[in-house]
């Protein structure tokens, strides 16, 4: 679609040709990126704080989401996220070398898939604008992270016995959760 003019002009002229500009304004609407696009910045919360803002835009739909703590696309995503579950992640109390490992763990993981490469950008966005990104030195310091605490493709020194099974029974053997300390506990034994 063609119209002789940039999109701020068509926005002007549209006050003035409503009617006219109405069949316009549904073809752009129904415009297809052709890609999911992540926009992540900064907003003012009601106390004048800044607070991170991550929008997804849907390839499939052009839906714009607000995402919560992270967000992810493309092919790699339905790898990439169970792990951030897994892991916890939360923009509000994870301090950021750890979220910079959980992401790159993430991202690493989503690599299994032929489509996501091992190409791999981390930037850091400050409330004030100003854009870090990972040094090689970082990146190293993060593989050796990633080689002690990341999934490992290949798992050795399983043992089996066999009365890890049985016969099989109507009513099924159900694992009960380990019991987690509770805080005082887990403080009692901090002392």
């Amino acid at each position: 679609m063609k119209l002789g003019m940039n999109y701020d002009k068509f926005l002007e002229w549209t006050k003035d040709n409503q009617t006219l500009a109405e069949p316009y304004m549904d073809q752009i609407a129904s415009l297809k990126l052709g890609a999911s696009v992540l926009v992540a910045g900064f907003v003012k919360d009601d106390d004048g704080d800044d607070v991170p803002a991550i929008c997804k835009v849907s390839q499939q739909s052009g839906e714009i989401t607000i995402e919560n703590h992270f967000g992810a696309i493309g092919e790699g995503a339905s790898i990439a996220v169970p792990p951030l579950y897994r892991r916890e992640y939360d923009w509000e109390e994870t301090q950021l070398s750890k979220a910079i490992y959980y992401l790159y763990e993430a991202k690493t993981l989503a690599e299994i898939l032929d489509s996501v490469g091992p190409a791999t950008s981390i930037d850091v966005l400050y409330p004030d604008g100003e854009l870090k990104s990972l040094t090689n030195t970082g990146y190293k310091y993060y593989d050796e992270l990633l080689k002690q605490f990341g999934p490992k493709p290949k798992v050795t020194g399983v043992e089996w016995k066999d009365d890890y099974l049985g016969e099989f029974e109507d009513k099924p053997t159900i694992k009960q959760p380990t019991p987690q300390p509770s805080s005082s506990q887990k403080s009692e034994r901090v002392q």
